[in-house]
């Protein structure tokens, strides 16, 4: 078994649709002047590459082909799990293509937001090999975060 399928992957579903109603509110506020979270382009992307991700994943998990027993069937059989097992990896391939240009210009853009920095660690957690690229930008976001600095060193009373 794969590294990758150990470790169980949370389920992003609600994240996923979380994300797309913040970004889709945020999209039509800022036409109408309503409250805009300034990630709403990020948290749209990630929303994206997220449901590319989930989707691969679950095509993967769902091969049986690998070490399955073939004693006893014909070759028939044996032609169509193969068939199966085939097309559940294109799909796997095709997901993980799709997400890595989405992954790409999620790296380059900068979380500021709470929602934005969640949205960026989800899809690091659900790539297969973590995006090291997109991790390094997350941290980076995460350092630069000045919410996050004063909770962990909240200014000393009296100075």
């Amino acid at each position: 078994m794969s590294a990758h399928l150990q470790t169980p992957k949370p389920n992003f579903a609600t994240a996923i649709t979380q994300l797309r109603h913040i970004a889709l509110t945020s999209a039509d506020n800022a036409l109408t002047e309503g409250p805009v979270n300034a990630d709403w382009q990020l948290l749209d992307l990630c929303a994206e590459a997220l449901h590319s991700l989930v989707h691969a994943e679950r095509a993967y998990a769902s091969r049986d082909w690998i070490g399955m027993d073939t004693t006893g069937m014909t070759k028939a059989e044996i032609a169509a799990h193969r068939a199966k097992d085939t097309e559940r990896f294109d799909e796997y391939e095709s997901g993980i293509k799709s997400a890595k240009p989405m992954m790409g210009r999620i790296r380059k853009l900068k979380a500021t937001t709470a929602a934005g920095i969640y949205a960026k660690a989800a899809v690091v957690r659900a790539s297969k090999t973590g995006a090291a690229d997109l991790a390094m930008s997350l941290a980076q976001d995460l350092l630069d975060c000045p919410g996050l600095r004063a909770s962990l060193w909240p200014a000393e009373e009296g100075a």
